[in-house]
């Protein structure tokens, strides 16, 4: 494909080629059996299977409430051009689903990093997405189930999917792991948000460590400006320990924040 052009592989509701479940991209599988489909395509993750980039796994972030992304194999032929050879949509039924999944990322690992967004005034907008995620899970939501960063994973039975609670819950736009393997950095959609920074206990492992946020001051408004930065260190903690807080909430919560 030339530089300023693009190639389809898809679009929103068509069926994806040798879908095991007999996918459709974009779709929501709801606890009732029926579907919705999302049209919001976002953020791609190419993880590539081979020295020169020609195969591998294109994840596709899909923006709705219900989220979703699909997995793709691709490969490229001489002319440069790709073809789909199998894929699905991803199940995320085991982290209880996902939401208005955005940015994309790729780990230096070679994982998929999806940012679920969490508007600010979450209490307004659970009022509205509720009745969609209950109709998907078939039970009462949790809203301490979403406004996380994903990491996702080629398996043999379909994508690895693990909610990473420890990088924090906000509107996450862009996570970045740098070439150290430990630091994250990570963006906040919206006015007057937030710029955070993560460190993980260890390289390659996103499941515990430390939080910081930046502390911004001005220095001086010419030629653009310049400022220092603070990291004010929030806590620390692991995956876990989180995730059996938020589990200790089931059926307790549905519209506070």
């Amino acid at each position: 494909v030339a530089a300023g052009t693009y190639q389809p592989l898809g679009r929103s509701g068509e069926r994806i080629p040798r879908s095991i479940e007999d996918d459709r991209f974009g779709q929501i599988p709801l606890a009732d059996g029926s579907r919705l489909f999302c049209n919001r395509a976002d953020g791609n993750m190419f993880l590539p299977m081979n020295q020169a980039g020609s195969e591998g796994y294109l994840l596709t972030n899909y923006e709705c409430t219900p989220g979703g992304v699909s997995m793709l194999y691709i490969q490229q032929d001489g002319a440069g051009l790709w073809a789909v050879r199998e894929g699905d949509m991803v199940d995320f039924a085991a982290v209880n689903g996902t939401w208005h999944n955005c940015f994309a990322s790729v780990t230096p690992w070679n994982t998929g990093l999806s940012s679920e967004e969490l508007p600010p005034d979450v209490n307004l907008e659970w009022a509205a997405a509720y009745t969609p995620m209950h109709q998907y899970l078939g039970h009462l939501a949790n809203p301490y189930d979403y406004g996380y960063t994903l990491e996702l994973a080629p398996g043999q039975l379909g994508a690895e999917v693990v909610k990473h609670y420890v990088l924090g819950r906000t509107s996450h736009e862009i996570s970045l792991v740098m070439p150290d393997g430990r630091t994250v950095y990570q963006s906040d959609d919206g006015t007057d948000r937030v710029l955070w920074k993560f460190v993980a206990d260890q390289a390659g492992d996103l499941s515990a460590g430390t939080l910081y946020a930046a502390k911004v001051t001005q220095k001086s408004s010419a030629n653009g400006g310049t400022f220092t930065i603070a990291w004010i260190e929030l806590g620390s903690s692991d995956d876990q320990s989180i995730l059996n807080v938020i589990r200790s909430l089931d059926g307790q919560v549905s519209t506070m924040k």
